[in-house]
């Protein structure tokens, strides 16, 4: 199976507004009495931020109560890595912190591409609520001895090195990254192969013994395709006998939301673990090897232990489907738009969009509801202001 379709959004969205929307619908499914007080730290991923001084994190803290001041963090930039750096960093922390409760992990990006690219391109954000055992049984009055819904295990392998392979300079003008196709896909194997082969030497996981295998879908489907086709001749060469039936198994059911969605950079694992949950249908405890990689190059292993859904669980798949689809034209319009926007200051947005706000305010219920939004773009000295639909 391969690239389904691609996510298109207008210049009036971008990865600020794709984390306020996935954040507040994290706190909307939290329990009635849930503290955010208690949120003790807040960690961003993203290579797409609009600022490169500001961090994506600081517009996030009007979602708390303007009380809560003391919530540790910032942003993570490393190409599709920063995900993985933010949700590292947490739970690095509340280990280091036994009286800390919670943190939550926002991975947001927009990878906006010019028209030749356009079937690399894609958007979303994923935000995740992090904890230890016995604070979750607490909170969400959960009887002793219940899991967590998803467990991170402690150690880890990583690659770290230098690579040129994909670049985004601060003054281009095209739209699309830079970047060494080839290349960069021999850099993301190389750093797989390593990290499987030091993962089964130091905690005798592999893919053979996992349940699932999830793995960063980089720009497309096809990646993702790739890395799995890699994973089962690393597997076949170290003797372990996984048929091909298997090998698609372990893979697929991370890969529903990324081949409807496209390129998500720093999101792409995490929609594959949404994914994973959502078409699930097992409350067997699972055990699932993740691997988290970032162009330049920065590269994770990590294990999990999945047993059930999150509380409040929403599927993707019927917003998926209620999408609209667009015709090339004015898939082409949006993408001009979004040049022509680029670095645009002092400006109304376009008026085709402020259409679509009035017109998007006005319904009472849809996918759109609740979405956050930019309302215009501010000169260097105002503020950039999004609006709630």
């Amino acid at each position: 199976c391969l690239q389904r379709a691609v996510g298109v959004w207008d210049c009036d969205e971008d990865s600020i507004s794709f984390a306020l929307t996935a954040l507040d619908r994290l706190l909307g499914r939290l329990p009635s009495d849930f503290r955010l007080e208690e949120v003790g730290r807040l960690e961003v991923g993203t290579e797409s931020n609009v600022d490169v001084a500001k961090s994506v994190k600081s517009y996030l803290t009007d979602l708390f109560p303007a009380s809560h001041k003391e919530i540790c963090g910032v942003d993570n930039l490393n190409a599709c890595y920063g995900g993985t750096a933010a949700l590292l960093n947490t739970l690095d922390w509340l280990r280091a912190h036994p009286e800390a409760r919670f943190g939550i992990v926002v991975a947001t990006d927009t990878a906006v591409m010019d028209e030749k690219d356009v079937s690399y391109q894609g958007a979303g954000a994923v935000a995740m609520l992090v904890s230890r055992e016995s604070v979750y049984q607490q909170v969400f009055k959960k009887a002793a001895g219940t899991p967590l819904p998803v467990v991170i295990e402690r150690s880890s392998i990583s690659l770290m090195r230098n690579t040129q392979d994909f670049l985004k300079p601060r003054y281009a003008s095209q739209l699309s990254p830079f970047m060494r196709g080839r290349e960069s896909m021999e850099h993301y194997l190389e750093a797989m192969r390593y990290c499987v082969q030091r993962t089964s030497e130091s905690f005798g996981a592999t893919i053979g013994n996992s349940d699932y295998c999830l793995v960063h879908g980089g720009l497309c489907r096809s990646v993702a395709t790739r890395v799995m086709n890699e994973w089962g001749k690393l597997a076949f060469g170290a003797g372990e006998c996984v048929s091909r039936t298997d090998l698609m198994a372990k893979f697929e059911i991370g890969l529903k939301h990324g081949e409807q969605l496209g390129g998500l950079y720093t999101a792409s694992l995490y929609f594959s673990l949404h994914s994973l949950l959502e078409h699930l249908d097992s409350n067997e405890a699972k055990k699932v090897m993740l691997f988290s990689y970032g162009s330049g190059s920065t590269a994770t292993m990590l294990r999990a232990r999945v047993h059930h859904k999150t509380e409040g669980f929403v599927p993707l798949q019927p917003e998926l489907d209620a999408r609209q689809f667009i015709s090339a034209s004015k898939l082409k319009q949006v993408i001009a738009r979004h040049g022509a926007t680029k670095t645009l200051l002092d400006a109304d947005l376009p008026q085709e969009v402020a259409q679509r706000h009035a017109q998007l305010a006005a319904e009472t219920e849809g996918s759109s509801k609740g979405r956050y939004v930019l309302t215009r773009f501010p000169a260097g000295n105002e503020k950039r202001v999004y609006q709630q639909l």
